[in-house]
């Protein structure tokens, strides 16, 4: 179970101003520890009803198959390129300016992330995700909210839209394939919880 934040939907509320975007996204973030907490909770509660079989099986130490204390709670992302083309005007692999801001935001994630685990003591990670079906929804509500404000992917005609996934660069930017792997890397160390890198062949 992974936390989405919608990156675009942050830079549409916040409306250019880089403050309120940072804001925006410590207050975005901070929506995931309830949830998270809800869930261990209810797992936490299966377990100990025997709701979940094959998870509630005692293995050494006496302990569950599934150690809560030990699970990632895992928050990814969709749409920096699509947030910074919305709040800088460029996408991700079109200017220095538009790549370093988006590491900012990034490391930003990294550091709130952190901020969580030492505050809760539960295992927070910042990753990337294969987040296809998220990307789509997440891209076709806010065109229905934001409408020309909206910066999404695909074809707006036959509702084939969606947001790139994660800090990726846009899949059809013209670009070198040394400059996307240089570009998409460079975000990989602030993922610890998991990076992606597609290469089409």
């Amino acid at each position: 179970h992974v936390n989405t934040i919608n990156l675009p939907r942050i830079a549409y509320d916040a409306g250019g101003d880089d403050d309120r975007l940072f804001e925006l996204l410590r207050e975005r973030m901070e929506l995931t520890i309830p949830i998270f907490k809800l869930k261990r909770e209810i797992m936490k509660k299966r377990l100990e009803h025997d709701a979940l079989p094959f998870a509630g099986q005692i293995v050494r130490d006496n302990d569950y198959y599934l150690n809560l204390d030990n699970q990632s709670l895992p928050i990814g992302f969709v749409g920096l390129n699509e947030m910074l083309k919305a709040h800088m005007g460029y996408e991700l692999h079109e200017t220095t300016g538009a790549w370093q801001f988006g590491l900012k935001v990034i490391n930003e994630m990294a550091r709130i992330k952190d901020e969580f685990a030492r505050d809760t003591g539960l295992r927070f990670g910042l990753l990337q995700t294969p987040a296809e079906s998220a990307a789509y929804r997440l891209a076709k509500l806010d065109l229905a909210r934001y409408n020309s404000k909206a910066v999404v992917q695909g074809d707006i005609k036959s509702d084939s839209v969606y947001y790139t996934n994660s800090s990726h660069t846009n899949v059809a930017a013209d670009i070198p394939l040394w400059k996307r792997i240089k570009t998409e890397s460079s975000f990989h160390p602030l993922t610890a919880g998991g990076a992606i890198l597609h290469v089409w062949m």
